[in-house]
């Protein structure tokens, strides 16, 4: 669970040059802004119209980075993947790791049709990851806010292709 305590790091993962090289959000600059952010991630996660996880090394008892599922559809039945890496931490599995577990809840537990991802069509380590974890490239999907955006889609088959 994301806590108040965990606000330097989402005060560096909102705002660092080279985490947010392909991302389009507002940066938490400052310490109100990163509690702000917490606060509304928690309220999301209260109300249920997303779940956050804070990703964390076994050795170390602080926040790396996250990943989300969000922007949920009407009826709950597809949301989009968001995830941010602390680039000390990148290349070590953790976000793959993250990924497979967070696909997991998604299609055993909260029993998704399809999970979507958008991500910049220049940031080849999320193309990477996504591919590896069984997503597809949509070519004719854009996202009307971020034309530099491309779309990836995953379902149950493609899931359980990837998985078993």
């Amino acid at each position: 669970m994301l806590r108040e305590s965990d606000f330097p790091e989402v005060a560096y993962l909102r705002s660092d040059p080279k985490v947010n090289r392909y991302v389009h959000r507002p940066p938490a600059k400052t310490t109100e802004d990163a509690l702000a952010f917490i606060e509304k991630i928690r309220a999301g996660v209260n109300q249920g119209s997303n779940y956050y996880w804070v990703i964390a090394a076994k050795e170390e008892d602080r926040m790396i980075g996250s990943i989300c599922l969000w922007n949920f559809s009407e009826e709950g039945k597809h949301a989009e993947i968001g995830y941010d890496l602390h680039p000390d931490h990148q290349h070590r599995g953790f976000m793959s790791e993250a990924m497979k577990c967070v696909l997991e809840f998604a299609f055993h537990t909260l029993h998704l049709a399809h999970v979507e991802a958008f991500t910049h069509r220049d940031n080849e380590r999320s193309i990477h990851l996504l591919k590896k974890h069984g997503f597809r490239w949509i070519p004719d999907r854009v996202d009307a806010d971020n034309v530099n955006n491309v779309i990836f889609f995953l379902d149950i088959e493609g899931f359980k292709t990837t998985y078993l």
